[in-house]
């Protein structure tokens, strides 16, 4: 068992380095951290609509604010009240988010296992998580700049933590609240609904799919297959009141920034949501839309604008269909890195961010994967050589745009790779479950490699393939 004294002097040991970095945050002033900041998590252009704000000054005229007035107002009180400990707030977010990834490891380790897919945990995995975000650099480094990803990652974990409380009203709350910051987490609505309802029944709802992957010869009764109709119009139900209640609290917020706006108007719509669907700001990121949009001919950005919009919100539903029966934190983990991938403007701490969920995963799915190596060379090269070429181009003027988008497709490639490996990897651990192969913890710990039967030795029909 972990000791409190341990628990304690890690917490602290994060809490330090982050003090001492932002004692020396000046330095970071001659540095562009072009992969980290963007013009919707960049501590500059919020500064900026605050000062605007104390002087009267509309700061939703502009194209340069882009958060809701919520914030807006927050943090110009926390600017009036205490000017020189905002900084302090974020670490003080950082580490409730910590504490909240710890419990989340917990609850998330509790939950599959009730799931009977013969997950391997050991009694670390929580602490492991919670060092892998609070001692990440990237993560740090965010805390350093001032970056407001770190309230949307304090979001996305307070939304999980509850889900798996099985709590339905604070987690549309908190969803609703994700939404204001980012369209695309609308998708997180089906995942959430489905933790929830696993929490409303006494017993496992999907174990009846689950005891027929595992016995594909048993063949139900009309009972049991009136008893799994009503299951899933419960899940139906559940899914379309946790929406309903998420949508009504949203547009509850979208009328208190209504009233907290400067002058109250709605022309925070356009700085905070149109102008990011339609990709108006083409400053250099990480991402591949701000290179299309500023090189592609005025008629032909429709097309691609609607390329770049619609494929999130399409593969949810194959997923949510494939995956909601079986594993919803998995689910939810695959929505995340959705989320990601389709950014219009992506900063490398989300990233990292869900890569300290993995942990969760890895001895199970790690030994599955087909190129690891492959697609995590090309992310560590696209965010190592990323920052030279944005030197190359910006200062030296030797290199030009080309070469640095050429890295953002790099770095867009290495996380598509990264979830189709990942979904790879799971369906076939299920394989092997369904096939009640002996080896599977051998296959787990690398002692031995996988070796599937020939497709003729294969005398049963698969339910889920």
């Amino acid at each position: 068992m972990l000791s409190k004294f341990k628990f304690i002097f890690l917490l602290f040991v994060g809490i330090f380095v982050r003090y001492v970095l932002l004692q020396y945050s000046y330095l970071l002033n001659y540095f562009d951290f072009i992969n980290l900041r963007n013009p919707y998590n960049s501590w500059r252009n919020f500064k900026e609509g605050i000062i605007l704000h104390e002087y009267g000054i509309d700061p939703y005229d502009g194209d340069m604010f882009h958060e809701n007035p919520i914030d807006l107002k927050l943090f110009s009180l926390l600017n009036r009240w205490i000017p020189n400990g905002i900084p302090y707030i974020f670490i003080v977010i950082q580490i409730i988010t910590s504490l909240i990834i710890y419990q989340n490891g917990k609850l998330m380790i509790n939950f599959q296992k009730n799931f009977n897919l013969k997950w391997v945990y050991t009694s670390n995995i929580p602490l492991n998580l919670m060092i892998l975000y609070l001692y990440n650099p990237v993560n740090i480094l965010d805390c350093a700049l001032l970056n407001s990803s770190v309230f949307q990652h304090l979001i996305v974990c307070t939304i999980l933590n509850f889900c798996l409380k099985g709590n339905l009203l604070v987690s549309s709350i908190v969803l609703s609240v994700l939404f204001l910051h980012s369209y695309n987490a609308m998708i997180l609505v089906i995942p959430s609904s489905l933790i929830l309802y696993y929490h409303s029944c006494h017993d496992n709802p999907f174990k009846k799919w689950i005891d027929l992957a595992h016995s594909p010869s048993a063949i139900s009764n009309d009972d049991d297959n009136d008893k799994n109709v009503n299951k899933y119009s419960n899940i139906m139900n559940i899914i379309i009141v946790f929406t309903t209640l998420t949508f009504l609290f949203f547009a509850c917020l979208l009328l208190l920034c209504f009233y907290l706006s400067p002058h109250p108007s709605w022309k925070f719509l356009d700085n905070c949501f149109i102008q990011k669907f339609f990709i108006t700001d083409y400053t250099p990121n990480l991402g591949i839309s701000w290179y299309t949009f500023a090189e592609s001919f005025p008629h032909f950005q429709t097309f691609f604008l609607w390329m770049f919009r619609i494929p999130c919100f399409i593969y949810f539903i194959p997923l949510s269909i494939k995956y909601g029966s079986i594993d919803p934190i998995f689910l939810f983990y695959m929505f995340l890195i959705l989320i990601v991938i389709f950014e219009p403007y992506p900063a490398l701490g989300d990233m990292f961010f869900l890569l300290s969920f993995f942990p969760l995963w890895y001895k199970q799915l790690f030994p599955f994967m087909r190129q690891p190596l492959l697609y995590g060379c090309m992310f560590l090269a696209s965010i190592t050589i990323s920052p030279i070429i944005w030197y190359l181009w910006i200062y030296a003027d030797t290199a030009n745009a080309n070469f640095y988008y050429g890295m953002s497709i790099l770095y867009t490639l290495s996380q598509i790779l990264f979830l189709s490996d990942l979904i790879y990897a799971y369906n076939l651990r299920r394989f092997v479950l369904v096939l009640q192969i002996d080896d599977l913890d051998a296959i787990n710990k690398g002692e031995k490699p996988i070796q599937l039967p020939k497709k003729d030795d294969i005398q049963f029909k698969f339910p889920f393939f």
